[in-house]
């Protein structure tokens, strides 16, 4: 029998405009700080909301001035991709000639560079203007960071940057788009920022508008501007380091276990994914839960570092659920499950029908220049004190129901599992 329960205390949702500089900063209730987690949603590629958001959770500080200038090149920037992709689409004979058009669109994109320049010009001057607030709290993105309807990745790559170079705590989770990008660094022999010769999307030229991000990037490095070598340098060290699979937070009294993707999964997904890369699954408790997923976030960086995460995106697989699932109705997902409670958290898609113990932090809000007013939904979690765990006499600490002849073995065999879970996790 279940309890009546606030299923998501942490939710926050705000009214955001991100043409105006944000109001909130880092004394404010919702900022990121020691022992919280920040929780966004999608983030379309979009480096103007990438700011905004760092901006409202106290993470940067800079003054409206360049939160101004740095709106003015990310609105300048994508302009100019647009224009040129909207010109190439309109010469294109044959939309299913993705090649021909992809080569018209870099073409165009370089020929009329010097229009951008001076926007450039001031992008060095402004990043130095943009300052971290280093901290002990976590960011987790839920994906679409790169290879999106932004104008360029090089933007959203130099503020990932930064933020490890002040060591603030970030993840991101592997996502449908990031995964364009991140097969483009695998295929071998390919020198390209740009969707791969093999990739379904190049079957019509309209869905390049999808992932035009990417091109942007490789914009700035087929006209000079910048170096593939420092690109390659920031993919390798900073952005892929920071992707996992999957994320979880456990609540302050250790009832509720809150599981993170990017797209709609279930536990039976969760059961695939650690099938597929020989992970032992385990949920009789929520740290055993806990417990799989540190151990499929392992495996998968191993794939990452050995440039073999295309591999785990076969047709069919669980990997491509985990980043490309829209159907709520063919994944379990139970809120009430061996005497604990589960709730799930995604992106992907913000029209899904949701459950009380589900929720989606995707919206439209900075989907593109024209979607720069709007809602934004992010959590705000606390972390529990490790201590209040393993030693509190009043806290229930497995929801399992115990039987009172439990023997002292059996206790100190979940104690060790519990430390166990809680050393993986971020704030321990």
């Amino acid at each position: 029998m279940t309890e009546a329960r606030n299923v998501f205390p942490d939710l926050v949702v705000e009214e955001i405009d991100l043409g105006e500089y944000p109001t909130l900063r880092h004394d404010h209730p919702h900022a990121l700080t020691k022992k919280i987690q920040v929780t966004q949603g999608d983030m379309h590629g979009n480096p103007l909301m990438l700011v905004n958001f760092l901006i409202r959770r106290g993470v940067i500080d800079t003054s409206p001035e360049y939160y101004q200038k740095w709106k003015d090149i990310y609105l300048k920037f994508s302009a100019y991709i647009n224009d040129a992709c909207e010109l190439a689409l309109a010469r294109c004979k044959d939309p299913s000639d993705f090649l021909s058009f992809e080569q018209l669109f870099q073409e165009l994109l370089v020929k009329d560079f010097d229009s951008l320049r001076p926007v450039l010009n001031e992008l060095d001057k402004v990043l130095a203007e943009i300052h971290i607030i280093p901290n002990k709290g976590k960011i987790l993105y839920l994906g679409d960071l790169v290879a999106e309807r932004g104008p360029c990745d090089y933007l959203s790559f130099k503020i990932l940057e930064k933020l490890k170079d002040a060591r603030v705590y970030h993840k991101i989770l592997i996502s449908n788009h990031d995964m364009y990008l991140i097969t483009a660094t695998e295929l071998k022999g390919y020198n390209k920022y740009q969707l791969v010769p093999r990739s379904s999307m190049r079957t019509n030229a309209n869905n390049i508008k999808f992932v035009i991000s990417m091109y942007g990037l490789q914009m700035l490095i087929d006209v000079g501007v910048v170096k593939k070598a420092e690109v390659d340098a920031i993919v390798e060290n900073i952005y892929k380091p920071s992707l996992q699979a999957l994320d979880y937070t456990l609540s302050e009294d250790g009832l509720t276990i809150t599981i993170y993707s990017h797209a709609l999964i279930g536990l039976d997904t969760i059961m695939d994914i650690a099938k597929d890369i020989n992970v032992v699954y385990r949920d009789d408790t929520p740290f055993e839960l806990a417990d799989t997923i540190n151990e499929i976030n392992r495996e998968f960086s191993r794939y990452v570092k050995n440039k073999r995460v295309n591999e785990l995106f076969y047709d069919g697989g669980a990997f491509i659920k985990l980043i490309d699932n829209r159907n709520p109705y063919l994944i379990s997902r139970p809120y009430y499950y061996n005497h604990y409670y589960i709730c799930f958290v995604h992106g992907h898609d913000p029209n899904i029908p949701q459950e009380e113990h589900v929720i989606t932090l995707d919206g439209m809000l900075a989907k593109t220049e024209k979607n720069l007013v709007g809602t934004c939904s992010f959590l705000h979690t606390p972390y529990c004190p490790v201590s209040q765990f393993i030693w509190d006499s009043s806290f229930t600490m497995f929801p399992v129901v115990q039987e009172k002849d439990s023997n002292e073995k059996e206790m100190g065999r979940q104690l060790q599992e519990l430390q166990q879970a809680i050393n993986r996790m971020a704030f321990s």
